[in-house]
């Protein structure tokens, strides 16, 4: 005999978190700066007056976790992003990985962390970096 009179509670469907959303457009260019962004490293607190800044569009939004996702440009490794708006990330590239990144770099998105299975079986990127405008004035 039960006494329950409650509804069942739906079971939720599992999330997977190692999903990223497909990139659909880039966007990149030199950002300058008036009032310097604060940028914390190892080293501390840093004052950015210029950066490398890529604009991400995807067909989804990133699974909120604890860790965010990074751009992979080349061989570098953008962790500086944040959301712009709906499906539009920012992020931001400053020495020495602005030097580093060029037209052409394959570009992908990628957890900081992932499971050894999820990364061996990861296919290249054949997205590629486009030209990097430069002069424009940030915020």
């Amino acid at each position: 005999m039960n006494a329950d009179s409650g509804q069942p509670i739906a079971e939720s469907q599992p999330i997977d978190i190692w999903r990223l959303p497909k990139i659909v457009k880039l966007e990149a260019r030199v950002a300058r700066y008036r009032v310097p962004k604060r940028y914390t490293t190892r080293d501390g607190v840093q004052e950015i007056h210029q950066a490398v800044e890529v604009d991400v569009y995807t067909d989804g939004e990133f699974e909120q976790r604890a860790l965010s996702p990074v751009l992979r440009v080349g061989d570098v490794v953008l962790v500086w992003g944040e959301r712009v708006g709906e499906n539009h990330y920012r992020f931001r590239g400053v020495e020495p990985e602005m030097t580093a990144m060029r037209q052409g770099n394959t570009v992908e998105l990628a957890w900081p962390v992932e499971p050894p299975t999820t990364a061996a079986k990861r296919p290249r990127s054949d997205l590629r970096l486009p030209s990097i405008t430069g002069g424009q004035k940030g915020t």
